[in-house]
């Protein structure tokens, strides 16, 4: 008895640990953030590639670390006169995502709903943010998930956050972070 669920208990480890091991065969590529804002009616978009973005595909662990020196085409102007600006800051959007269901999604594309911290810790911002996030991956059936893409869209508000960066433009700052995964074999 004891040899059978001793049997039992190393085959359930066996697979946990090969799923886990394939998950982790997930590699990001390709990521930007894109940030939108509006002042006197006007949009300014903002994008940068290349985004510090870490995903651990098999927990489901997201963090997103952001320098305010990323969004330096704003507020040139105020820029050079106010040291807050100036000196550098690392905004970090961490969370869990719901990878199990990511990874194993049989459609095309599908939403999902998480809540992101924004956090930095110079400034004390600690703020839940809701995200939409939209995951695709062209024919998951047939090319069986060799790349996923995937589109988190949030809104600030920055009369909560008060993110100096953003002073002067209207309340609402949309942001899209987008990035694609690569299935890896061996």
């Amino acid at each position: 008895m004891k040899s059978i669920a001793l049997s039992l208990l190393v085959i359930a480890l066996s697979l946990q640990t090969f799923g886990q091991f394939e998950r982790n065969s997930y590699q990001t590529q390709k990521t930007r953030i894109k940030v939108g804002i509006v002042q006197n009616g006007e949009w300014f978009i903002i994008e940068h590639q290349d985004i510090n973005l870490v995903l651990d595909y098999g927990l489901g662990n997201l963090q997103i670390n952001l320098k305010n020196t990323d969004f330096a085409t704003l507020n040139d102007k105020q820029t050079e006169s106010n040291d807050v600006l100036n000196e550098e800051r690392v905004y970090r959007i961490k969370g869990t995502i719901p990878i199990n269901d990511i990874l194993n999604q049989k459609n095309i594309e599908a939403q999902y709903f998480v809540e992101l911290l924004l956090a930095n810790q110079e400034l004390g911002i600690n703020h839940p943010v809701r995200f939409d996030l939209t995951v695709s991956s062209p024919n998951p059936s047939i090319n069986k998930a060799k790349f996923r893409n995937f589109i988190l869209h949030g809104t600030f508000q920055n009369h909560e956050l008060k993110l100096p960066y953003f002073e002067g433009y209207d309340d609402n700052i949309e942001v899209w972070i987008k990035w694609t995964a690569y299935y890896v074999i061996g």
